[in-house]
């Protein structure tokens, strides 16, 4: 008898080790990314004026004080200058036909455009309740695809939301729903054809159309599981070339998305759960001159350049201050 009691003790004892290594293993998986860092620099937008390559805006988070600073460079971003928050409010600068600059931001969650260099600016999403993301076609910027999110109040389920893919084909006048989806973080336009639209999403990877919306596929070999698509560019020159930012540094692929790797070299690299990780990218931007010119803005590492296609990239932080 005290066999039995002695073996049932044993088994229970395993059974019991199991489970909480189990729970230890899920714990340490979903446990949230997070680095001490000395100097805490958070750049979530950065776009380049396409008549002047050298200079570049970028709007930068400054966790003391909680909002949005627009900074300006005159030189690829080897010096930088604080500027007013109505100039760095910049998002997307694209040129219209007849010359004028558009600039598009999202605002209050309210998608926003203005014709006259960021002095007024007038709400275009009309049919969502929030906008989460756009892309406005180069070639053609009455062209914009649009992620809208509308609240939708259930009597069972109480508030949740609801999102889709939009296209608008008369600067926003108008809106189609291409795609009911959720989770979408970013949205960009083949620069050569406005049928080949991409999506990065929060966890599934990146979807693509090749038919302006009809159809959509997932494109994900070669990226990190799980990991949200927090900002998604094409090279203007090359459309096969994508490059996507990451919680574990930069992507790119060749072959319109079907296959990626990582060019991250450069960037911090900080061990986390025992497994080394790339800085946090939350902004990319391309040099269209020079396509080669690769500008990424991090989650706490500030900005970062490359001259070679994301192979290796170096910090140009002069002028920024730390945010704590």
């Amino acid at each position: 008898m005290i066999r039995i009691i002695s073996l049932l003790f044993s088994v229970l004892l395993f059974i019991v080790t199991c489970i909480t290594n189990v729970i230890h293993v899920v714990y340490a998986q979903s446990e949230p990314y997070y680095v001490k860092h000395p100097c805490r620099r958070i750049v979530s937008s950065i776009i380049i004026d396409n008549e002047k390559n050298e200079t570049i805006y970028m709007k930068y988070f400054t966790s003391k004080d909680n909002i949005l600073i627009g900074y300006k460079s005159i030189n690829g971003g080897e010096a930088w200058n604080k500027m007013s928050d109505e100039t760095g409010r910049v998002a997307a600068l694209i040129k219209n036909p007849n010359n004028a600059p558009i600039i598009y931001d999202i605002v209050d969650n309210n998608l926003k455009k203005s014709t006259n260099n960021g002095k007024d600016w007038v709400v275009i999403n009309v049919i969502w309740d929030k906008s989460i993301a756009f892309a406005a076609y180069q070639k053609n910027p009455k062209i914009i695809y649009a992620y809208g999110v509308n609240e939708i109040k259930d009597y069972y389920w109480g508030k949740y939301e609801r999102g889709g893919i939009y296209k608008s084909a008369n600067e926003g006048a108008d809106w189609d729903l291409l795609l009911p989806a959720d989770e979408i973080n970013n949205l960009a336009i083949d620069p050569n054809n406005p049928d080949i639209i991409y999506a990065g999403t929060r966890y599934r990877g990146v979807y693509r159309t090749t038919n302006g919306g009809e159809q959509w596929n997932t494109v994900k070999n070669g990226l990190p599981a799980n990991e949200p698509i927090n900002v998604l560019v094409i090279d203007p020159v090359r459309s096969n070339i994508i490059y996507i930012g990451t919680r574990s540094g930069v992507f790119r692929s060749n072959d319109h998305g079907l296959n990626w790797h990582s060019v991250s070299d450069g960037l911090p690299n900080y061990i986390n759960n025992g497994l080394p990780r790339y800085s946090d990218v939350l902004t990319l931007t391309i040099n269209a001159q020079n396509p080669a010119i690769i500008y990424a803005g991090t989650n706490y590492d500030g900005v970062f350049k490359s001259t070679n296609g994301g192979e290796l990239w170096k910090p140009i932080n002069e002028g920024i201050p730390c945010s704590d």
